[in-house]
């Protein structure tokens, strides 16, 4: 898969920087690099992604950012932390309509998951065990389709998704 950076290509009212900055006030850790965000709000929007499944929500960092591109977000974590876009300093409420957050753990969270028929992203980054990334990567193959997009966050952090990936 390559990836290409693709910068300052917002047409949205707030920028990634303008939620790294509320995110710093809000959250105690950013898991996600700006230019990570700004590679996953670029990918939704050249390749039109109406839905992104993100399984590793933390506090809604990447979710917002990639509902800000445009997607319909539906993120799931086995942890109920505060979320961004739950912050009285959030800058753009309407994004939240965009989200859907659910406390379910994979594989259970594919269960009952309505695809539309336009491409759609799969952000993996939830358990960075192998065992957990492989079984994420597996639950995901079985349900994605030829256009849909698939990636794994990590892959340079973690020496076990690392493996996972290396594997594939």
């Amino acid at each position: 898969m390559r990836v290409t950076k693709l910068e300052n290509i917002t047409h949205a009212p707030v920028s990634v920087t303008d939620f790294r900055r509320i995110f710093n006030k809000t959250a105690n850790r950013a898991w996600a690099t700006d230019e990570e965000a700004q590679t996953l709000f670029a990918h939704i929007k050249t390749h039109n992604i109406a839905m992104v499944v993100e399984i590793g929500t933390a506090y809604g960092f990447t979710a917002s950012c990639m509902a800000l591109a445009g997607a319909v977000v539906m993120t799931f974590d086995i942890e109920d932390r505060p979320k961004i876009w739950d912050s009285g300093d959030f800058p753009a409420p309407e994004l939240r309509e965009r989200i859907f957050f659910s406390q379910t753990p994979s594989p259970e969270c594919f269960k009952g998951l309505v695809l539309p028929p336009d491409p759609v992203l799969f952000f993996i980054d939830g358990d960075h065990s192998r065992a957990g990334c492989q079984r994420d990567y597996d639950e995901v193959m079985k349900i994605a389709r030829p256009g849909d997009l698939v990636f794994i966050h990590d892959v340079c952090s973690y020496r076990p998704v690392a493996r996972v990936w290396a594997e594939i």
